[in-house]
């Protein structure tokens, strides 16, 4: 008895650490992705986070008053009170060369279940010569920082824990055509190659004195048995 409970007890536990493992872009084709899939892959899974940054400090917000007739009440009628709003908005950091990132972008491009065109294939199949990491869905004031791409690389790297940092080759600002927002997309060296044993790299970069930064866990990020970035 205590034999046959002990193996279906195992057989349990590893029926149960299979579900767990089982994510979307490890079990099925990416053209047969769904729509929030995709989404799920550019926003929100081990290739690209969303972050939340801070725009600026507080600033007064005027609220108009509306009971009291006291000549000296800050709230009565005709009267104000300031209240301090911090301005924040999430950007998405994500490595675009990724190739779960470039399958989700071709999946995006050409439908569900379609045939994929030559110039799509050329991009997945492609050898990429850098790291490629991009800040997405900033606000439009960020784009006058493409003049002074040198102060951008400055403040830029990849960071590993008793490593020197990996700071960028070059950094690119584009302008989406859907919306006003800014992506901005940094190209990293492979020189010192990243690898598992480094556990986790963090993107930190700093746009117009407003901190980016983001950590990511590299074995989470094995696609087809290897490290994917």
């Amino acid at each position: 008895m205590q034999r046959r409970l002990a193996g279906t007890l195992g057989v349990w536990v590893v029926a149960c650490a299979a579900l767990v493992a089982a994510d979307f872009w490890d079990e099925k084709d990416f053209t047969t992705w769904s729509d929030k899939e995709v989404e799920k892959m550019l926003t929100d899974s081990p290739w690209s986070r969303e972050v939340t940054i801070v725009l600026g400090g507080p600033r007064p917000s005027r609220i108009q008053g509306g009971g009291g007739g006291g000549r000296g009440g800050g709230r009565g009628r005709g009267g104000a009170e300031f209240a301090n709003r911090v301005r924040r908005a999430t950007v998405t950091v994500s490595w675009i060369r990724a190739l779960p990132v470039k399958q989700a972008l071709v999946r995006s491009e050409i439908g569900i279940d379609a045939r994929i065109p030559p110039e799509s294939q050329e991009l997945l199949s492609q050898t990429e010569l850098y790291y490629v990491v991009s800040v997405s869905k900033l606000p439009p004031r960020f784009a006058a920082l493409a003049q002074d791409i040198p102060a951008v690389v400055a403040e830029t790297e990849l960071n590993r824990k008793n490593k020197e940092p990996i700071s960028p080759y070059d950094v690119r600002f584009f302008r989406n055509d859907a919306d006003p927002s800014i992506q901005v997309v940094y190209q990293f060296p492979k020189t010192d190659a990243i690898t598992l044993d480094d556990e986790d790299v963090e993107f930190i970069t700093k746009l117009g004195g407003i901190d980016v930064k983001k950590k990511f866990k590299l074995k989470d990020m094995v696609f087809g048995e290897r490290l994917v970035l």
